[in-house]
């Protein structure tokens, strides 16, 4: 998470600083503060949880003690002090920095279940760690955007939070996450439905496929962690026929035998996105 935190750092226009008033300043506090001052980077200091807002108390004084600028006191659960914030943080940003859209980018939403492999894929294409990697299912809970260019193209890569079962899906946090993964698959070009090829296609497969071909998406089949399949001369005709039976609606769709681990047949994955924007 601390990779994580310096790869969003670097590449932020403005960095906001949270910190909670009720506890004061925490040793954390003054070990993020320093990290975030040799970044070189604007940042917004914000006092969370100043839920008495206009009688402030003097507890707001020693957040100047870590020496990032003024801090804002805001109430995030009463939405009390954000404006000031908000003004703060766009006295930040970079002139001139409404580029328009490249209409040469394509956009390619990884979709599927919880911990299929989606985070891994991106961080083989890119290289780096960009996408927290665990094996406990659902790390991934936000939409993340990763933008990458080859000789094949311009490309962003959306990781999205695995959707779960609906019966599963019990924290507002999860909800929040099949929101913003239906987001995703909105406004991607092309969409890749991983499965795990140890499991098979499920039932939960189907649903997520349902989703990116009902927004009338291209989409291309990824059956992951191929390299950990015993094989035999049937087997690749016995997996597309199990995919082809239960994602029927989907006869237009690619099937692709990849493996984010090693890397296999992730250059044909360009052609074939390729292929499908035409």
């Amino acid at each position: 998470m601390r990779d994580q935190a310096d790869i969003a750092i670097d590449i932020a226009d403005v960095i906001v600083f949270v910190t909670d008033i009720k506890q004061g300043v925490t040793e954390a506090d003054e070990e993020i503060a320093l990290m975030l001052k040799k970044s070189k980077k604007p940042i917004v200091l914000v006092c969370n949880k100043a839920d008495n807002f206009g009688r402030v108390t003097d507890d707001i004084y020693e957040f100047y003690n870590l020496g990032i600028g003024d801090p804002h006191a805001v109430s995030s659960v009463n939405a009390i002090g954000i404006g000031d914030v908000l003004d703060a943080i766009y006295e930040h940003f970079p002139e001139n920095n409404l580029e328009e859209e490249d209409d040469t980018i394509i956009k390619v939403a990884l979709i599927g279940k919880p911990n299929v492999g989606k985070s891994s894929l991106i961080n083989k294409i890119l290289g780096e760690n960009r996408v927290i990697v665990s094996n406990i299912a659902g790390t991934t809970r936000d939409a993340i955007d990763s933008s990458f260019e080859n000789e094949f193209g311009k490309y962003v890569f959306i990781d999205t939070a695995g959707i779960r079962r609906k019966n599963k899906v019990t924290e507002n946090l999860e909800k929040y996450s099949v929101m913003r993964t239906l987001l995703a698959v909105e406004r991607a070009d092309v969409c890749i439905l991983m499965i795990d090829a140890n499991e098979g296609v499920t039932e939960q497969d189907a649903k997520i496929a349902g989703e990116a071909h009902e927004a009338g998406k291209g989409i291309i089949i990824a059956v992951n962690k191929w390299d950990a399949i015993e094989k035999n001369d049937k087997t690749t005709r016995e997996y597309e026929h199990q995919i082809r039976m239960v994602l029927s609606f989907l006869p237009y769709a690619e099937i692709m035998y990849v493996s984010a681990l090693t890397g296999q047949r992730l250059p044909k994955l360009f052609d074939m996105i390729d292929t499908v924007i035409e």
